[in-house]
């Protein structure tokens, strides 16, 4: 096994060598970093926003955020901005009123 793979080494080598050599390779690979980065930053504010600390104004109406990826067959996952309030709808769009003044069942 070991042979073999020192076998493929040797013909991947030079190419890899050249590649390095070539005036392209570097700044590929630092646009392929910055792509990356800008991907990951975008996702962390993502989950940061629908996960940050919500504080509830009395008397502030309910914004809700339509959660992407979280969609069932039947329900679409909202979430007010205001308060932080989780909602599930069948019909597509925003919840009519406030569900922060409700509580969970108790079993």
């Amino acid at each position: 096994m070991w042979e073999r793979l020192g076998e493929l080494w040797e013909r991947v080598e030079p190419v890899c060598a050249a590649a390095r050599a070539s005036e392209w390779f570097w700044p590929s690979v630092a646009t392929l970093g910055a792509l990356l980065l800008v991907g990951v930053h975008a996702r962390w504010r993502r989950r940061r926003r629908t996960r940050s600390v919500f504080r509830t104004v009395p008397g502030k109406p309910c914004e809700w955020w339509r959660q992407p990826g979280k969609r069932t067959d039947n329900l679409q996952r909202w979430v007010c901005r205001a308060c932080g309030v989780d909602a599930f709808t069948s019909t597509g769009k925003p919840p009519v009123e406030c569900k922060r003044n409700l509580r969970e069942a108790q079993l």
